[in-house]
């Protein structure tokens, strides 16, 4: 078989570009720190990279939506403690206004009364990213109002007149459902499930909605007491801590000492409520740390698999670079030895 100087040329081109190859892989593969940079360089690695790569990046968002969650869980919190002091500030003027008769006193206590329920209000309107944490779904304007009568409402409604139906849907006096009242869900990585007619299973995602209805108190209750004059009176009350200090101020300026004793007790079964959601508030930031910690722990796991799969180790592949960088050497050696000098070279 003739061996022509072409073939050579071709053999030693081909085996020089090869070489060349693997040691600009490999110089890649440093700089980059990754095994492989396109799909079509390991198909079965690929594959798993994306897939890894979808759950860092739902598990990064799982991370956000647990972490905003959990902020605005302290803001609620926060929020009801301070409603809680005030609510005890108000107890106590009116167990000051059972033991003084004169009347501009119980004056001065009915202002200060005011005064508080006004501070309860402005509580109630707490915000979180400029949206307001105890209006349900309604985030951008104040859940709670008052109208021309000093009455608390909530979205529009008549917090006194609310009540919630068999369905456990808040309705207001006309039997309406109260607007902006609706549950909000989020994906915390619990695999959030989508039911018929865009309803969601709430046990596959995490309500972060907190509802004012329920920390405040709401509808109307009747209570029984003996009044002043040693009648025993049935009256409705509000069960809202707001509507019940404007009642409580009421009575102070008329100097009804067993009346406003009366909505004393009721005000401590509402501030009782208030405290339960306190204690709920603790429980679910509890649950939602745990959440965040097991989701960080995931997150290291998956950039563990990660590395394994797409990472270099880096002292071996700085020996395979040095035996390429060798390997490219030589064969440029070799060829300025091999291939077939030139005419000009020739004759001299």
């Amino acid at each position: 078989m003739r061996i022509t100087n072409n073939r050579i040329t071709r053999n030693y081109l081909f085996n020089a570009n090869k070489n060349l190859q693997y040691y600009s892989d490999s110089s890649n593969k440093l700089t980059t720190g990754r095994a492989f940079t396109r799909v079509s360089q390991n198909v079965s690695g690929g594959k798993k990279a994306m897939r890894l790569r979808t759950q860092l990046y739902q598990n990064a968002q799982f991370q956000k939506n647990v972490s905003t969650a959990n902020e605005k869980l302290t803001i609620a919190e926060q929020s009801l403690r301070e409603m809680s002091d005030i609510i005890t500030s108000v107890q106590e003027q009116a167990t000051r206004g059972g033991g003084v008769s004169d009347a501009q006193a119980k004056e001065i206590l009915a202002s200060t009364v005011d005064e508080l329920k006004a501070t309860v209000l402005q509580y109630a309107n707490c915000t979180y990213v400029d949206e307001y944490v105890f209006g349900g779904t309604n985030a951008k304007t104040a859940p709670f109002t008052k109208n021309e009568n000093d009455e608390i409402m909530y979205n529009g409604s008549l917090v006194k007149d609310i009540t919630k139906n068999a369905d456990g849907v808040y309705v207001d006096a006309d039997g309406n459902e109260v607007d902006f009242s609706e549950r909000i869900y989020i994906d915390i990585g619990l695999g959030m499930v989508n039911l018929t007619e865009g309803d969601i299973d709430t046990n596959s995602a995490y309500d972060t909605s907190f509802s004012g209805l329920e920390c405040l108190g709401f509808g109307m209750s009747e209570f029984t007491y003996i009044n002043d004059d040693g009648v025993e009176v049935t009256e409705t009350f509000p069960n809202n801590i707001y509507d019940i200090a404007t009642e409580i101020s009421k009575a102070l300026e008329n100097n009804e000492t067993q009346k406003v004793s009366a909505l004393s007790d009721q005000l401590s079964k509402s501030h009782n409520n208030l405290l339960k959601n306190v204690a709920d508030l603790g429980v679910r930031t509890q649950y939602l740390e745990r959440t965040l910690t097991m989701l960080k722990d995931e997150e290291v796991n998956i950039q563990t698999m990660q590395t394994e799969l797409e990472g270099i180790n880096d002292t071996e592949e700085i020996v395979k670079m040095n035996e390429y960088k060798y390997a490219w050497m030589l064969t440029l050696q070799f060829g300025g030895n091999l291939l077939p000098q030139s005419l000009m070279d020739f004759l001299k």
